[in-house]
C-alpha cells in the first residue's frame, strides 16, 4: 500500500471574490475587503484504507520515514 498525493491548480471562473472584513483601530476605520480568486489549488491524498487500528499502525511503522 503506498500513499499518493496530487496537486493541481484550477483557475477560477471570473467574478468569483473572497470577502472579508478588517477591524478598524485608531489609526483607521473598519473596512470590507473584495479580493479576487484567480485559482483553486487543490491537494488530494490517495491513502490507503484498513480494517482496524492494528493494520494501520503496522503499516505506519513498516513505512516511518
Amino acid at each position: 500500500m503506498t500513499e499518493t498525493k496530487t496537486h493541481t491548480i484550477v483557475p477560477a471562473q471570473a467574478g468569483w471574490f473572497v470577502r472579508y472584513f478588517i477591524k478598524g483601530t485608531k489609526e483607521y476605520e473598519a473596512y470590507l475587503s473584495c479580493e479576487p480568486i484567480v485559482a483553486w489549488e487543490i491537494e488530494r491524498f490517495d491513502r490507503p484504507t484498513f480494517n482496524s487500528d492494528e493494520e494501520a499502525i503496522a503499516y505506519f511503522e513498516e513505512n516511518a520515514e
